[in-house]
């Protein structure tokens, strides 16, 4: 199913695309209409006046009473973040910014990675590459090979040995 995306480039509201390329655009009354297909991730900033909000969000299947309705968007989407803040819509433009020279394709990155970009994102540290490379790593974890001994905690000496030296073990 398309989801249709009001586009307004000009005077209040504004409504862009910071990320996410459409099938087609369509011309609207009010201004273009981007069309999307099922399944992909786009991020619509909508300025008013001195309010930005900037929408991340995967487009739907099938609608359903779980999405959730946008302004200009129809049907609902799969609401990924909303970003209200300007510092955090700016981080948002850097992220996009680097999955797109990255190799992996942004429409195929699970849900759990946005939900953990939106917890990491609001955060007042700097955000790195390190820090999408990690979060990243997380979305998608490469199988752990098989251990051969199950009780193996991954130290290659046995626990008892990690005592300190000045702790007596308790014997009764």
């Amino acid at each position: 199913m398309p989801t249709a995306v009001q586009l307004l480039p000009a005077g209040s509201p504004r409504a862009t695309l910071t990320f996410g390329a459409p099938v087609r655009t369509i011309p609207g009354a009010r201004g273009p209409i981007a069309i999307f297909e099922a399944g992909q991730v786009v991020a619509y900033l909508l300025d008013h006046r001195r309010t930005r909000r900037l929408y991340v969000f995967r487009t739907v299947t099938a609608t359903s009473s779980e999405l959730v309705e946008i302004a200009g968007v129809h049907p609902g989407a799969d609401l990924l973040i909303l970003a209200r803040h300007r510092a955090t819509i700016t981080r948002l433009s850097k992220v996009f910014g680097l999955l797109a020279i990255t190799d992996r394709a942004v429409d195929s990155i699970p849900d759990d990675f946005w939900l953990r970009l939106a917890g990491v994102i609001t955060r007042p540290r700097p955000f790195t590459r390190t820090t999408l490379a990690h979060i990243l790593a997380q979305a998608s974890p490469s199988p752990a090979p098989p251990r051969a001994d199950p009780d193996h905690r991954g130290h290659d000496r046995p626990l008892h040995r990690l005592r300190a030296p000045h702790v007596e073990p308790h014997t009764e």
